[in-house]
């Protein structure tokens, strides 16, 4: 029981760390407050998986991996679901990436023109 608390807890502040993130807004702008939030959720990250390694060690694989897995995987969904709607910041690959598809899907070599 005290475990799964760590483990909700964890994962709480890791998506409030990734929620800190989206709101900078342009991270270029706020790198070093980026830096910050990230290596805080890449702490929360290694306590989780400490975690996980204690369970392990205590109880078992078998046993404590299903609890576990399930904590990972909503956390994951649910800081995947929270950067979704923010524009991409860090890089902007993915707008020369939507020119191509659209010089290509006009039949012209997306190589040969160069995206404005």
């Amino acid at each position: 029981m005290r475990q799964s608390l760590a483990f909700c807890l964890l994962a709480a502040l890791s998506c409030w760390c990734w929620w800190q993130i989206r709101v900078l807004g342009d991270v270029r702008l706020h790198l070093a407050a980026f830096y910050g939030w990230f290596a805080a959720a890449f702490g929360l990250y290694l306590a989780a998986l400490w975690l996980v390694r204690q369970a392990q060690r205590r109880r078992g694989r078998a046993r404590a991996a299903p609890a576990a897995l399930g904590v990972i995987l909503i956390t994951a969904v649910a800081v995947r679901a929270l950067l979704l709607p923010g524009a991409p910041t860090l890089s902007d690959d993915i707008y020369r990436y939507m020119w191509d598809g659209r010089v290509q899907e006009a039949g012209i070599d997306p190589y040969s023109l160069a995206p404005d």
